[in-house]
């Protein structure tokens, strides 16, 4: 695949990724407002991501990806190996943090969230338990993202960020009924 056609992928599918962010952010402004609900929600979906950022796309892909480069140069088996191995390790890795955040999620709403005052902490609670397993799914996810780029595969890394902007708009609005009718919204 010629590198002009490579570019052109990569940059549609930031684009795209960009263009569902925005209709993401609408979405949650329509349907949401500027409540103190929705900065809960946003203060809750802050520390997955946080944790992602720094497990994931951070140290993590820069020390991975020459290392897997190399092995896959010298023995592809090595290459794979190393792969299933840091799979591995960040699946229970991230497990375990998954697991403290949810069994922790009351304190660490509190300490992060000291304005929010009840119900509102309650629901930062809730809104963590729910959302801390996405650091799962999306630091195991960054390795096979780091691992199709060294192939050469672009387009589906840099559209994958396009599920979670229309899976939350998705979501926004078949469920902003259920938030309507426990009185969370006006």
């Amino acid at each position: 695949m010629s590198k002009n056609k490579n570019r052109i992928l990569v940059f549609l599918g930031i684009l795209t990724s960009r263009v569902f962010g925005y209709i993401r952010d609408l979405t949650i402004a329509k349907y949401f407002g500027a409540t103190k609900i929705t900065d809960v929600f946003f203060l809750a979906f802050m520390i997955p991501n946080l944790l992602r950022r720094l497990l994931a796309e951070g140290s993590l892909s820069a020390a991975f990806i020459p290392v897997f480069n190399e092995e896959l140069v010298k023995e592809k088996n090595k290459a794979n190996q190393l792969c299933k191995n840091l799979i591995s390790f960040l699946f229970y890795l991230t497990l375990i943090i998954s697991v403290f955040g949810i069994i922790f999620s009351k304190y660490i709403f509190m300490i992060l969230g000291k304005g929010f005052v009840e119900p509102y902490s309650s629901y930062g609670s809730l809104y963590l338990k729910i959302m801390f397993p996405i650091i799962i799914f999306i630091s195991v996810g960054s390795v096979f993202m780091g691992v199709l780029n060294s192939l050469n595969r672009f387009f589906l890394t840099s559209f994958a960020f396009n599920f979670i902007n229309i899976s939350m708009i998705i979501t926004i609005i078949f469920f902003r009924k259920y938030f309507y009718d426990r009185g969370l919204l006006n």
